[in-house]
């Protein structure tokens, strides 16, 4: 399980990082990327915290944030990622691995998101409230990336 002082550490290095030059680096997709790193940061902190029925109750929200997204489906990626935080640091990127882990091997929140998959169904859902025009996409590969990214450095290291 990802412990709050890891996140934090975490989020404090993130924030030295030269944003100019990741958005070089990331190109259209960093913006999907930022959107990402807030989301399993917020993840994270949820399921760091001590077994409980509001940590129970936070699980299908988490799952939700982990794949519904406001931006097309293609930009989003883990691995994408994985990759740039290892051009800028190591250590950031140790860290990440790290919360990673402990989100993916968190015993209710795997619980819940293997129960919600067969029920899960890929969409875009095209929302017009008021003439505004917000396109939401629902997908299981950021789960299925960061899945792959466990298992791989499981493997790897």
């Amino acid at each position: 399980m990802s412990d709050f002082r890891t996140v934090k550490q975490f989020q404090q290095l993130f924030r030295v990082i030269d944003f100019e030059h990741l958005r070089r680096v990331l190109g259209p997709s960093y913006r999907g990327c930022l959107i990402f790193y807030k989301k399993m940061c917020f993840v994270a902190k949820n399921l760091s915290r001590p077994d409980s029925s509001r940590t129970r109750k936070s699980y299908s929200k988490c799952f939700r944030l982990l794949t519904e997204f406001n931006l097309p489906g293609d930009d989003l990626s883990a691995e994408l990622f994985q990759q740039s935080l290892e051009h800028f640091d190591p250590e950031i990127l140790r860290l990440f691995l790290q919360i990673v882990a402990g989100v993916m091997h968190h015993p209710g929140f795997l619980a819940c998101v293997e129960g919600s998959r067969r029920l899960f169904r890929e969409e875009v859902l095209v929302l017009t409230p008021d003439r505004i025009r917000v396109t939401i996409y629902k997908s299981l590969r950021v789960i299925d990336s960061l899945a792959g990214m466990v298992v791989r450095r499981t493997l790897i290291g």
